[in-house]
């Protein structure tokens, strides 16, 4: 891995790193359903998830130069330990007909609580060492609801609702040295959204049209006082429009969707975090949320489907590197928004069967049009990034199915980075099974040879990072299963909320 930063010296750091780790997790469902009538349900599910305490150690060793000579070598150690309180779901549904119309509701509630300590030790063979000790404890709740009316409307449907989320975090980040800032922040979301949409069977096809509106205001706080320039407001509509035919043996669809993605909660961050004394990482409290427009056209013909999407995102989130003001040579790495990032990507699957062989090969790339300043120098980053599958089945006699299934990538452009990696992936395994497939063995080896691997080279104002990655994935499983009840679930809740929780 190394670092070049261009200001007043050309600063160049070649860093080694390597990083040991452990993560355990335990999750238990219970739920109850319960059929009022026929055509009306309701239940509640709860769902508990534990993290028993874990660690993870990194060392990493750096060379640097200025402007060519030695400046300095430098070897730290960080060592992290996790202690996080369960993370608490809990569900309520209702799934009913009144006649024509039909009703479902779901209800959340989320609560999780993080904590991590951090100690890092950095000896300098030319300057001073330094210890840097910091603990960050995260606390989120969520309240959210979502309700859906559907109704037949001359010879369509038109589904109507709403939804609600409510969400409150605090990140309580202290640092007990001066060279990293402490900070503490807490984050209120309240968004309301109202949505339509119609569909309806013509003549030559399916067609829908919907729309959406959110207002969504969030307050942001910094030690228990309100922000107001990192506090944001917004009203925003949000459309779609669909149309599906069929042209003998081709299915077809085209769409126009618009939607928004908002930053991570992460992002938002006020945090500090030190990697080393001439790099630092942090978030961005003044993100927008990125708003994608994305037209997409689908066809299907026996067993080949196409699919090519262009997208131009407005404001899109990449990562990107600042240098301190008061002293240049020291790169935050952080996030900014895009004014736009426009991309096409283009996906081909073929799905034949030859008797006991059941294939699925896969193939497309991603094509980006950006162009960034980058110390000074435009940096077009517009090669394509291609990827691709290749999904093996046999159905072998006496209820054997072996697999063989591997994945590729070659290097290109993504957002500002530039993949120079390729990948490689080969996963293969055997299944038995027995007693009417109650009972089942199964042997499977991943990542074989050793393939799972990336090189990132990222372009930022002032500085050039390149990383490099490898991942000791392979590993073998041995899977005994056997179904006690094989009845599925009537559990009709689909939950509200998941992308809010997914921004914890």
């Amino acid at each position: 891995m190394w670092q070049k930063t261009f200001v007043d010296t050309l600063w160049t750091q070649d860093n080694t790193l390597f990083i040991e780790g452990n993560s355990k997790s335990l999750t238990g469902i219970t739920g109850v359903n319960y059929e009022i009538t026929p055509k009306q349900y309701v239940g509640i599910k709860y769902t508990i998830t534990s993290f028993p305490p874990n660690k993870s150690v990194s060392s990493m060793s750096s060379t640097v130069l200025a402007d060519g000579k030695l400046y300095d070598k430098w070897s730290s150690q960080e060592e992290s330990s996790y202690n996080n309180n369960p993370s608490h779901r809990f569900n309520a549904y209702y799934n009913g007909d009144f006649g024509k119309l039909k009703i479902d509701f779901n209800t959340d509630l989320y609560a999780n609580k993080q904590s991590k300590r951090s100690h890092v030790t950095e000896t300098s063979q030319e300057y001073d060492n330094r210890t840097v000790n910091s603990e960050n404890n995260v606390s989120n709740r969520l309240i959210a609801s979502k309700l859906v009316l559907t109704y037949p409307v001359f010879s369509g449907n038109l589904s109507f609702g709403s939804e609600y989320t409510n969400t409150h975090r605090t990140d309580d980040y202290l640092s007990e040295e001066k060279f990293v800032p402490s900070s503490n922040t807490t984050i209120h979301d309240q968004n309301n959204a109202l949505f339509a949409e119609y569909s309806i069977l013509t003549p030559v096809g399916q067609l829908g049209a919907g729309l959406r509106y959110e207002n969504v205001c969030s307050d942001y706080f910094s030690n228990d006082i309100k922000v107001e320039e990192q506090s944001r407001k917004y009203n925003q509509w949000f459309p779609n429009i669909s149309f599906g035919t069929r042209l003998k043996d081709v299915s077809m669809q085209l769409s126009y969707t618009a939607k928004t993605k908002r930053p991570t909660y992460w992002q938002l961050s006020n945090n500090v975090f030190y990697g080393n004394r001439f790099t630092l990482q942090t978030g961005n409290p003044f993100l927008q949320p990125t708003i994608t427009h994305d037209i997409t056209l689908v066809g299907v013909w026996k067993f080949v489907q196409v699919m090519s999407s262009y997208k131009n995102e407005k404001d899109a989130i990449i990562y990107w590197t600042e240098q301190m003001e008061e002293n240049p040579a020291v790169s935050v790495v952080a996030y900014r928004n895009l004014e736009k990032l426009p991309s096409l990507t283009t996906l081909v699957t073929l799905s034949p069967k030859f008797g006991i062989w059941s294939p699925q090969l896969t193939g497309g790339f991603i094509k980006q049009w950006l162009t960034i300043m980058s110390h000074d120098t435009p940096i077009t980053l517009n090669k394509p990034l291609f990827f691709g599958s290749f999904n093996n089945s046999f159905q072998l006699p006496k209820n054997f199915v072996f697999t063989v299934d591997s994945r590729f990538q070659r290097n290109g452009n993504y957002q500002n980075v530039y993949v120079t990696e390729n990948q490689f992936i080969v996963n293969a395994g055997i299944t038995k099974t027995f007693f009417d497939e109650r009972l089942g063995i199964q042997i499977k080896g991943e990542d074989i040879f050793y393939g799972l691997r990336d090189g990132n080279l990222l372009y930022n104002s002032k500085m050039e990072l390149w990383q490099k990655n490898r991942y000791d994935t392979r590993k073998f499983e041995f899977t005994v299963r056997y179904k006690l009840n094989a009845a599925r679930s009537k559990y009709k809740g689909t939950g509200a909320g998941d992308s809010e929780i997914g921004r914890f």
